[in-house]
Formats: C-alpha cells, sequence, structure tokens
C-alpha cells in the first residue's frame, strides 16, 4: 500500500493509520480513535518513549508484540481483522482489551500479564487460547479485579489450561460457545473476608465441552446462575479456601447442569453450596472430599446421581433436604457415617451396593435417617439398615413431648412408605416387619399424644396387647409362649380353686393321694356350696376372673413376669398332658357337663375357652403370615 495514505505523524512510531484518523500525541502518551490501523509495531513505539497507547473504535490488521512490551496498553471497541500473535510474550503494564471483536485466531499461549488484565466485553469469532498463560497481577485492596473476563463470548474452542492466576478473576456473564478448558489452571488469589469472590464464574454460559480437572483454586468460588449445557469435569479439581465457621465459601447456586457431570477425586476444603441446582443428566460424585467429610446437598434436582468411594476407611456424611431424584440413584462402596433424607423424593430405583453404615469403632450402626420421603421406586437397601425394634424406636425420643409426637409421626409415616415399597414390588417378608414397626411407631405415637380420644386410647392398649402377645403377628415363638400363658394361668388357678375349696370343707388328701380326688370330692360338694352361698361364690367368680385378668396383664405389661408364665406353664402343659389333653380345651366338657350355674370351674374355664381361641387364632396367623406359603 501506498505510504502516502498512511499519517506519517504515526508512522514514526510504528503505527501505520490511514488519513483521516483522529490521533493525539502528547509525550509518552499515544491516543488514536476512529481509525484504520495497518499494523502496529511495538518494538519501534518502545524505542520512541512511548509508555501508554490508546486506541479506540478502530480497525487493526495486524499487531505485533515486543519479547517485552513496557507500555500500557488500552483497546477500546477495536475490531482485529486478522491473527492476533503474542506467544511467549512479556507485558508489564496494564492491558485492556474492552468490547474488542477478534475475528481470527487469537494466540496468547505461554504469556505474561505483570499487571492488570481486562478484556471484558470482548468477542473471539475463532480459537482462542490462553495455555500455560501468567497472569502475575498483584492482588490488592480494592474493588478492582485484578483479571477481568466480563461478559465475554467465545466463539469456537477456548483454552485456559495451566494457566495461573496470581489474583482475583471474574468471568462473569460470558458465553462459551464451543470446548473450554481450565486443565490444571491455578488460580491462586489470596482469601479474603469481603464481598468480592476471587474466583468468580457467575452466570456463565457453557454451550459445549468444559473441564476443570487438576484445577486448583485457592479460595472462594462462585458459579452461582451458571449453565453448563454439555459435560462438565471437575475431576481432581481442588477447591482449597478454608473457613472455621463452616460459612458457605464455594457457590453452584441455582447453577444448571444439562449433562454429564463428574466430581472425580475432587476436594471441598471448605462448604460448597449447591442450592436450588439442576442436574438433568448423570452426575458422579466419585472419591470426592468435603470439608469434614460432610456431604450437604439442599434444594436440588438430580436426573441420574451417583455417590461413589475406593476409599471405605474413610467415614462420610451425607445429607439430603428437599432433594428430587427422578432417576436411578446409587450409592457404592461407602463407609457412611450419618446419612439423613428429609423432604425427599425418589422417583426411580434407589441402590445401595456395598454401603457399610458402621461406625469406624464398629461399635455400632447408624441407620438412615428419613424425614417426609417418597419412594416411588424400589428402595434397594438392606434391610437391617431400615429395621427398628420397639426399643430403637422408643429411644429416638426425649423428654419434649411435642416433638416426639411429631418424630413419632414422621416413623410411622416412613414405616409405611417403605411397606407400601416393599409390597409393590413383591417383598413380603420386609413388609411384614415393616407393618410391625409402624405399629411400633403408632403404639408410641398414641402413648405421647396430648388429648386422646377414648377411641385412640382403646386403639393403643389394643396395641400394647398385640405387641406382647405376638409382636404384632410377626414373631411365632413369642405368640405360642402366650398361648401357653394362657394355658398356664388357667390350669393353676383351676388347681387352687379346687384345693381352695377341699381346703374350706376341711378335706385331707394323703400324700398317696390324687388329683382325681380333690377334683371327685370338688365335684361332690360344689352345688350344695352354691346354693347356700350364691352371693359369695358370684363375687368369688368375680375376683377368680379378675385375678385371671390381672395375672394376663402382668405378664403382658413386665417381661420377669412373663418369663416367670412361660416357665410355669410348660410345667403345666406336661401335667396336663399326662393327666388328660382335653383339659387344655374345657369346650369338649370336663368343665362344662352338667355343671351348676356359678360353679367357679365352669366360669373360669368359660372364659379361658374365648381366651385360648382368641390367641390360638392369633397364633394360627401369626404362623400363617410368616410362612413362604401365599395366603
Amino acid at each position: 500500500m501506498d505510504s502516502e495514505n498512511f499519517i506519517e505523524d504515526l508512522k514514526r512510531y510504528g503505527i501505520l493509520a490511514r488519513r483521516y484518523s483522529n490521533f493525539d500525541i502528547q509525550e509518552a502518551k499515544i491516543e488514536i480513535f476512529y481509525a484504520t490501523i495497518e499494523s502496529i509495531d511495538f518494538d519501534v513505539l518502545q524505542e520512541k518513549g512511548i509508555k501508554e497507547l490508546t486506541i479506540g473504535f478502530s480497525k487493526i490488521l495486524n499487531i505485533k508484540f515486543s519479547n517485552q512490551n513496557d507500555v500500557k496498553i488500552v483497546f477500546l471497541k477495536c475490531n482485529f481483522l486478522d491473527q492476533v500473535f503474542a506467544f511467549n510474550r512479556n507485558f508489564e503494564k496494564e492491558v485492556e482489551f474492552i468490547g474488542c471483536n477478534f475475528e481470527k485466531e487469537v494466540d496468547f499461549n505461554r504469556v505474561t500479564f505483570q499487571d492488570k488484565v481486562s478484556f471484558n466485553e470482548a468477542t473471539f469469532q475463532d480459537k482462542v487460547s490462553f495455555f500455560k498463560a501468567q497472569f502475575l497481577a498483584k492482588q490488592e485492596d480494592n474493588e478492582i479485579i485484578e483479571n477481568s473476563f466480563k461478559e465475554i463470548i467465545f466463539e469456537k474452542k477456548t483454552s485456559f489450561s495451566n494457566a495461573i492466576f496470581q489474583a482475583r478473576v471474574n468471568f462473569n456473564l460470558s458465553k462459551f460457545k464451543d470446548e473450554v478448558r481450565f486443565i490444571k489452571a491455578q488460580f491462586l488469589a489470596k482469601q479474603e473476608d469481603n464481598e468480592i469472590i476471587e474466583n468468580s464464574f457467575k452466570e456463565i454460559i457453557f454451550e459445549k465441552k468444559t473441564s476443570f480437572s487438576n484445577a486448583i483454586f485457592q479460595a472462594r468460588v462462585n458459579f452461582n446462575l451458571s449453565k453448563f449445557k454439555d459435560e462438565v469435569r471437575f475431576i481432581k479439581a481442588q477447591f482449597l479456601a478454608k473457613r472455621e465457621d463452616n460459612k458457605i465459601i464455594n457457590s453452584f447456586r441455582e447453577t444448571f447442569f444439562e449433562n454429564k457431570v463428574f466430581f472425580k477425586k475432587t476436594t471441598f476444603q471448605a462448604r460448597v453450596n449447591f442450592y436450588l441446582s439442576k442436574f438433568k443428566d448423570e452426575v458422579r460424585f466419585i472419591d470426592t472430599v468435603f470439608k469434614d467429610n460432610d456431604f450437604i446437598f439442599k434444594d436440588i434436582e438430580f436426573y441420574h446421581a451417583e455417590f461413589i468411594s475406593n476409599k471405605k476407611s474413610t467415614e462420610q456424611k451425607y445429607h439430603f433436604k428437599n432433594v428430587i431424584f427422578k432417576d436411578v440413584t446409587s450409592f457404592k462402596n461407602l463407609n457412611i457415617g450419618e446419612l439423613n433424607f428429609e423432604n425427599v423424593i425418589f422417583n426411580n430405583i434407589v441402590v445401595f451396593k456395598d454401603v457399610d453404615f458402621v461406625l469406624n469403632d464398629k461399635s455400632k450402626i447408624n441407620k438412615p435417617n428419613f424425614i417426609n420421603c417418597t419412594f416411588s421406586n424400589q428402595f434397594n437397601i438392606e434391610h437391617k439398615y431400615i429395621q427398628y425394634d420397639f426399643d430403637e424406636i422408643k429411644a429416638k425420643i426425649n423428654s419434649d413431648t411435642e416433638k416426639n409426637y411429631k418424630n413419632l409421626l414422621n416413623y410411622r409415616d416412613l414405616f409405611r412408605k417403605l411397606k407400601s415399597n416393599r409390597i409393590a414390588h413383591h417383598n413380603q417378608i420386609d413388609a411384614s416387619e415393616l407393618r410391625t414397626q409402624e405399629l411400633y411407631a403408632r403404639e408410641l405415637e398414641l402413648e405421647h399424644k396430648k388429648d386422646k380420644s377414648l377411641k385412640e386410647k382403646i386403639e393403643r392398649w389394643q396395641l400394647i396387647f398385640y405387641h406382647q402377645l405376638c409382636d404384632h403377628h410377626t414373631d411365632i415363638l413369642k405368640s405360642f409362649n402366650s398361648l401357653l400363658i394362657i394355658i398356664g394361668i388357667f390350669s393353676i388357678l383351676s388347681f387352687f380353686i379346687i384345693l381352695g375349696f377341699d381346703y374350706f370343707f376341711g378335706f385331707k388328701v394323703s400324700i398317696e393321694g390324687s388329683l382325681y380326688q380333690l377334683l371327685k370330692f370338688y365335684n361332690e360338694n360344689i352345688e350344695s356350696l352354691i346354693k347356700d352361698h350364691s352371693i359369695s361364690i358370684f363375687f368369688t367368680n368375680f375376683v377368680i376372673l379378675s385375678l385371671y385378668m390381672a395375672l394376663l396383664f402382668l405378664c403382658i405389661k413386665f417381661k420377669i413376669m412373663r418369663n416367670i408364665f412361660i416357665a410355669l406353664s410348660y410345667a403345666s402343659i406336661v401335667i396336663i398332658m399326662g393327666i388328660s389333653p382335653k383339659i387344655i380345651l374345657p369346650v369338649m366338657g370336663i368343665f362344662t357337663d352338667k355343671r351348676v350355674l356359678f360353679d367357679p370351674l365352669s366360669v373360669i374355664g368359660g372364659f379361658y375357652t374365648l381366651m385360648f381361641g382368641f390367641v390360638a387364632y392369633s397364633f394360627i396367623k401369626t404362623i400363617r403370615k410368616n410362612s413362604i406359603v401365599p395366603s
């Protein structure tokens, strides 16, 4: 191009600008606006002693940086028409490309920025790379961000891999339309206690694959409101900010993940927040380390989630609150010290594979806690981790009656939902046990409920009775022992009725005598006694029945009384079987045939027959419910 078309005053500074450009030259400073610039040679600029160059609203074809650039550079809304090549260059002063447009490839590989850098509102239409770039500006105690990449549009592949940011960095509101890599990037800003986040990636749109693998964040990180539309990896990324007050330091608040997400061997040394985030595809937390091994997920929507560990010796805690799992959820090879689910919806299969809920000292199992959860599909967890006996549920409550009542309502709701889940997937055995746990919770719930209605009071005692009788038709041995207690109390009381009557009439039986003689004497004299003392006999019968019910109540209420009468009942059964087995069923005749009204043996026999039939039916039902043969 003819040299006469360039401005001579700028040409001698190495700037080939066409005529009719606005410019100003003041000692060591040059300002150019609305120009079309063929080339800029920074070697010439520096030889002429220029310390500051400002170019605005101009078109620039070629730019040649020096190896060592000691000029403050400001490009404002300029259009770079050709490649920008700054490989391995050093910039000692501030560099700004504000609102600029780069039409061709940009190469800042291995470049060193000694001072502040800003590419705010720039557009890169082709590939751009800051591979191994060093941003070494000193971090200052003001609101100016040392490395600013706000509201930038990256149209093609972008790389900040192995880059080093010595001070704060801001990518807020930028858009990466193609693949972007921050692999092994180091964000080394010092952590401060103010409102300016050291590493800010707020409201960014990542449209293609993104990788922060092996990246190091020395201070706070913020990805709030960002969108990852393709796969994103945080493999071996380190979030090293620390806080002793448990305050949230690393934030992914309302972040939207549309594709796969990998947190593998990722380290968070402070609290991380995923509040209101959505994972629309698979997310994996593999050997991820959270502060105090405490995973907290609140108000999050997962699609396919996996929580995996290859270090089973590490005890971890998981807390999920107001979370939705829409697809398969897996917990694999974990040693969980604490697992809490509150207001969680499981819409698909949940798998616990090779998971231990045992503390490292092996002293006890830490069972998961569920509050107001919904199970819509298979919930595959070992039954022992959701199995509670009565004492375990009781141990969960404390002196706060109102709180106890709410806790027990939650437990009953949990057992009901898990029972329904097991029934829906044809697991009748576990469903039966969960039904029992549901009734345990209901029993304790009624115990702690204030202002119970008469119906609820009756229901409570009914639950207590069935609990002690047969463990709500789940314990065959307990049901059988209860049947023996009914027989034992009857046989013992019958024996003492006969013995007491005979003693009243002064009948004496020798050591060689028999029970037969006692019974014969009773039968021969009971009718005359009833005729002469009918009212007394009536009250005697009342006392006998009361004593029967009192003994039965004591056996139900107190374990030691139950054990004593079980032993006595076994002995009684042996004796009865040796004398006359039909005594076990008085309805067969021995105590009912031709007996007069108010006969104590007849009265207690009739009451016993009712109780025997009731408990025998319960025993048969318990056997059927515990049978593998469908009823």
